[in-house]
């Protein structure tokens, strides 16, 4: 029982992770796809900073700008479904 357990557990992650690999391919984590939804910032921040420690500045700033950005539009967005 215990081994049935543990392997839809493992299948279960793995429909996560390849759920998720499926959503940032086709995104493509551009600030805005062409369905207009915004990338998750923090995979923006993320990827920022692992261009930062790889010392490619250019990326770093820009991944770190754009989630900025983001983060900024959720919020806006966020404040405007409270109103």
């Amino acid at each position: 029982m215990a081994l049935h357990s543990n392997t839809s557990l493992v299948y279960v992650a793995f429909l996560f992770v390849l759920n998720y690999v499926f959503i940032t391919a086709g995104s493509g984590l551009s600030s805005e796809s062409s369905s207009g939804l915004l990338a998750p910032y923090d995979e923006l921040y993320y990827r920022g900073v692992r261009a930062y420690f790889s010392e490619d500045w250019e990326r770093a700033a820009e991944f770190l700008e754009k989630s900025i950005s983001t983060r900024d539009k959720l919020l806006r967005t966020r404040r405007k479904c409270h109103d």
